[in-house]
């Protein structure tokens, strides 16, 4: 019995179907590599910007790290961790157009952090309770400037919009108010 709805015959239709293959096949043959490409490309820029990224091992080191050095790496990670969130703060608490990018902030962050952590060689293992207590302390650092910029990207996304309109609503009510 032969479909109503159909109108060709179906050799035909495998006749057709014959003919496309290759064209099938080449479709699907242009789709594949512009995935394999765009993965190369994602790929490729993801690790370009892994490689900006400043390391211990590429810094300055002393061949040895005495107890002056530690008191001295102690002092500097404690400044740095309060600069750190003096900064993190004020990019979070001050949405204005103009304000510096929290994302240069923390790459000279993380660069004097990495300069800490050659300095006292905090990235070698250690014995040294001392050592690695600063070295818990220099990757808790890390963690803030990144939860500082994961934050700030939430926060240029979502709140700096909101913030904005918020300022300027308040000006124009202070504008109001002072005409009254």
């Amino acid at each position: 019995m032969e479909d109503p709805t159909r109108s060709e015959p179906p050799e035909e239709a495998a006749g057709e179907e014959e003919q496309n293959r290759p064209y099938r096949r080449f479709v699907g043959l242009i789709f594949a590599l512009a995935v394999v490409l765009a993965c190369v490309l994602i790929l490729r820029g993801v690790i370009r910007h892994l490689d900006r990224l400043p390391s211990a091992g590429d810094q300055a080191r002393p061949a040895s790290v005495d107890v002056r050095a530690l008191r001295a790496c102690a002092e500097d990670l404690d400044k740095l961790t309060a600069k750190v969130l003096k900064l993190g703060s004020r990019a979070l608490g001050e949405p204005l157009p103009g304000q510096e990018n929290w994302t240069e902030t923390s790459l000279e962050l993380e660069l004097e952090r990495v300069q800490i952590v050659a300095r006292c060689r905090l990235d070698e293992p250690s014995q040294d309770p001392v050592v690695e207590d600063l070295e818990r302390a220099a990757e808790g650092v890390q963690g803030v400037l990144r939860s500082y910029g994961l934050l700030s990207a939430r926060h240029q996304e979502d709140g700096l919009q909101q913030a904005t309109a918020a300022r300027s609503a308040l000006e124009r009510v202070g504008t109001a108010l002072k005409s009254r």
